[in-house]
Protein backbone atom coordinates (compact mmCIF):
# COMPACT_ATOMS: atom_id res chain seq x y z
CA UNK A 1 0.00 0.00 0.00
CA UNK A 2 1.01 3.89 -1.27
CA UNK A 3 0.47 5.87 1.85
CA UNK A 4 0.83 8.86 -0.02
CA UNK A 5 -2.27 7.54 -2.19
CA UNK A 6 -4.40 7.05 0.86
CA UNK A 7 -8.00 9.08 0.56
CA UNK A 8 -8.34 11.72 3.54
CA UNK A 9 -11.76 12.06 4.61
CA UNK A 10 -12.75 15.04 6.34
CA UNK A 11 -15.35 13.69 8.30
CA UNK A 12 -12.90 10.93 9.63
CA UNK A 13 -10.01 13.42 10.81
CA UNK A 14 -8.77 14.09 13.93
CA UNK A 15 -8.05 18.08 12.99
CA UNK A 16 -11.80 18.61 11.74
CA UNK A 17 -12.65 20.68 14.31
CA UNK A 18 -9.72 22.97 14.36
CA UNK A 19 -9.56 23.77 10.62
CA UNK A 20 -13.33 23.19 9.42
CA UNK A 21 -15.82 25.83 9.70
CA UNK A 22 -18.44 25.26 12.54
CA UNK A 23 -21.63 23.89 11.68
CA UNK A 24 -21.42 21.43 8.95
CA UNK A 25 -23.97 19.27 8.42
CA UNK A 26 -23.44 15.49 7.47
CA UNK A 27 -24.57 15.56 3.85
CA UNK A 28 -22.02 18.34 3.68
CA UNK A 29 -18.96 16.86 4.98
CA UNK A 30 -19.95 14.00 2.90
CA UNK A 31 -20.27 16.69 -0.34
CA UNK A 32 -16.67 17.71 1.11
CA UNK A 33 -15.07 14.75 1.16
CA UNK A 34 -15.41 14.45 -2.65
CA UNK A 35 -13.21 17.44 -2.70
CA UNK A 36 -10.60 16.58 -0.60
CA UNK A 37 -7.69 14.72 -2.24
CA UNK A 38 -4.99 12.46 -1.11
CA UNK A 39 -2.29 12.98 1.38
CA UNK A 40 0.72 14.91 0.30
CA UNK A 41 3.99 14.17 1.76
CA UNK A 42 6.53 16.96 1.57
CA UNK A 43 10.42 16.36 2.68
CA UNK A 44 12.25 18.74 4.56
CA UNK A 45 13.36 21.47 2.47
CA UNK A 46 10.97 20.62 -0.13
CA UNK A 47 8.88 23.33 -1.45
CA UNK A 48 4.68 22.83 -0.93
CA UNK A 49 4.45 25.48 -3.45
CA UNK A 50 6.03 28.33 -5.33
CA UNK A 51 5.51 31.59 -5.97
CA UNK A 52 3.68 32.23 -9.08
CA UNK A 53 1.77 29.40 -8.91
CA UNK A 54 -1.28 29.52 -9.75
CA UNK A 55 -3.83 29.03 -6.78
CA UNK A 56 -5.92 25.93 -7.44
CA UNK A 57 -5.39 23.92 -4.22
CA UNK A 58 -6.19 24.96 -0.41
CA UNK A 59 -3.88 22.80 2.33
CA UNK A 60 -4.19 21.65 5.33
CA UNK A 61 -1.05 21.00 7.32
CA UNK A 62 -1.68 17.50 9.74
CA UNK A 63 1.93 17.40 11.34
CA UNK A 64 5.16 19.47 11.15
CA UNK A 65 5.14 23.01 9.90
CA UNK A 66 6.47 25.35 7.21
CA UNK A 67 8.64 28.74 6.94
CA UNK A 68 7.06 31.40 4.61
Amino acid sequence: MNPEMIKVACSNCNLRELCMPVGLDHSEMVKLDHVVSTRKRVKQGGHLFSHGDPFTTLYAIRTGYFKT
